[in-house]
C-alpha cells in the first residue's frame, strides 16, 4: 500500500535489511520548485501554509501517524481533534455535536489492532449519533 502511494506520486521506495539489526525504508518524493509551491499553496500573514479551516477528527492508534497528522492539519490552518482509539472519537465526536460545532471531517484508520473498532465501524456508528455523516468514505465503505 505504501509502495503504491509513493510511486503514485512520483516517487520511490528502497529497503535496505540486515538480520538481527533491522529495515530501514526510505522514501523519495520529488521537490516542488518555488513557482510551483506558490500556486498549489496559500499563506498566511506569517508566512506558513494555509489550507482551511473546519475542525477534523482523526482516530488512529499509531501515536506518530496521529501527532503528525494532526500536526500537519493544524500547520494547514485546521482545528484537529486526536483520538486512539474508538471510543475516544465517538466521545470527541458526540461531545462537539450537542455543544454545536460539530465535527466537520473525520480521518480515521481502517484496522485497529486487539479488538478496537476500525474506520467501516465507526463510520456505521457515526451514522447512527448523525444520519448527516456524509462522504466519499461512506459510500466507499460501503461497496
Amino acid at each position: 500500500m505504501v509502495r503504491s502511494v509513493i510511486v503514485n506520486h512520483n516517487g520511490c521506495v528502497q529497503a535496505e535489511s540486515q538480520r538481527g539489526k533491522g529495515t530501514v525504508f526510505t522514501f523519495y518524493l520529488p521537490a516542488l520548485s518555488e513557482e510551483e509551491m506558490s500556486v498549489n499553496t496559500t499563506k498566511g500573514a506569517n508566512g506558513k501554509a494555509t489550507g482551511g479551516t473546519g475542525r477534523i477528527l482523526v482516530m488512529n492508534d499509531d501515536e506518530m501517524i496521529g501527532e503528525l497528522t494532526t500536526h500537519m492539519l493544524r500547520h494547514l490552518g485546521y482545528e484537529p481533534l486526536l483520538a486512539v482509539n474508538d471510543v475516544e472519537m465517538l466521545e470527541l465526536y458526540q461531545k462537539h455535536l450537542a455543544e454545536g460545532s460539530p465535527v466537520d471531517l473525520s480521518i480515521m484508520d481502517l484496522t485497529i489492532p486487539g479488538g478496537g473498532m476500525g474506520g467501516k465501524e465507526a463510520v456505521d456508528k457515526l451514522l447512527r449519533l448523525n444520519p448527516r455523516v456524509r462522504g466519499a468514505c461512506r459510500q466507499r465503505l460501503q461497496q
